[in-house]
């Protein structure tokens, strides 16, 4: 994506010499073993969906089917064991774990603490994702807007642009393809957090927080509680612009009258003033109820009786 560093971090440094190192191996199994069989497939197999069967090359993790999933060799319990944790916390940096899938070696709490340092830098959502997302109909499923959200972003892939220009080798396609994983990883906390929250909490949202992890990050853009809530509160330019038939219902805090296109300043809304306001509306409500039940009943018959003359009904 856009975004990309200027200079070579630490891990994709030792990403560079891990990859290095790693070609001859494979070439050599490509050159030499090439039309070895490696496993055998029945009907069963195919039409169960490929089960037991054997056909990737893969050194990050491998999946089995009694004792479970290892990365890297290790086991889930062994994995968070070696991993440096968050202070203060009983898990992991996930920027961590992510180095351990990536290289193969446990960081140091200074490697794991760089990967943090590079995800912060990279975490800026274009406005335009947040406007694709509150364009789609309001009842559309989470992992279909998370979808789109991402799809969006094609036009800031570093590959597609290196590719573009016609001189990208195969063997340093890794270098634009490790930066487009970075950025969208670092994004993803964001968009996921907007997802939720503009479906299930009333369209309110949280500032991000650059002083946490990235996993503390999305936790903490998720909760359900804040001090301070605005309808947009996690973009740059603090505005939003909707059109009729695009647009689902405004957040709470909006005016209940807009024109069909407008373009709405995002302001603070304290927990106390929601709260002030929300009690008298609902005073207002019941007020209106109470008046309208007494003309409805003014303005009714009188009751007759539910049998006729003759007792029955």
């Amino acid at each position: 994506m856009a975004n990309e560093p200027t200079k070579i971090s630490p891990l994709k440094a030792k990403l560079q010499e891990k990859i290095e190192a790693f070609r001859p191996r494979t070439q050599k199994l490509n050159k030499e073993f090439a039309n070895v069989i490696i496993d055998q497939v029945n009907v069963g197999q195919a039409i169960g969906g490929a089960r037991d069967v054997r056909c990737l090359v893969t050194d990050i993790s491998y999946l089995d089917p009694q004792e479970g999933i290892r990365f890297r060799g290790k086991t889930i319990p062994e994995t968070f064991a070696a991993l440096p944790k968050v202070p203060g916390a009983d898990q992991p940096f996930v920027e961590g774990f992510f180095y351990f899938l990536l290289t193969g070696d446990i960081p140091t709490l200074d490697q794991a603490l760089a990967v943090k340092e590079d995800w912060k830098g990279r975490a800026k959502v274009p406005e335009y994702v947040f406007d694709v997302l509150r364009a789609l109909p309001r009842d559309t499923h989470p992992m279909t807007m998370f979808s789109a959200a991402v799809l969006s972003m094609q036009r800031e892939s570093v590959f597609a642009k290196r590719y573009g220009e016609g001189t990208l080798k195969k063997t340093d396609m890794w270098d634009p393809m490790f930066e487009d994983s970075m950025n969208l990883l670092a994004k993803l906390p964001q968009i996921a957090a907007y997802i939720y929250r503009m479906k299930y909490k009333g369209d309110t949202h949280i500032a991000p927080n650059p002083e946490l992890d990235w996993g503390g990050n999305f936790a903490h853009m998720m909760a359900s509680r804040a001090r301070t809530t605005t309808s947009r509160a996690c973009t740059s330019s603090c505005t939003r612009t909707t059109s009729r038939g695009t647009s689902p219902p405004t957040p709470r805090t909006s005016s209940p009258r807009r024109s069909p296109t407008r373009t709405t300043p995002c302001r603070p809304v304290s927990t106390a003033s929601r709260a002030r306001s929300t009690a008298s509306r609902t005073r207002r409500c019941w007020a209106g109820s109470r008046t309208s039940r007494r003309r409805w009943a003014a303005s009714c018959p009188p009751r007759r009786s539910s049998r006729s003359s003759s007792g029955t009904r």
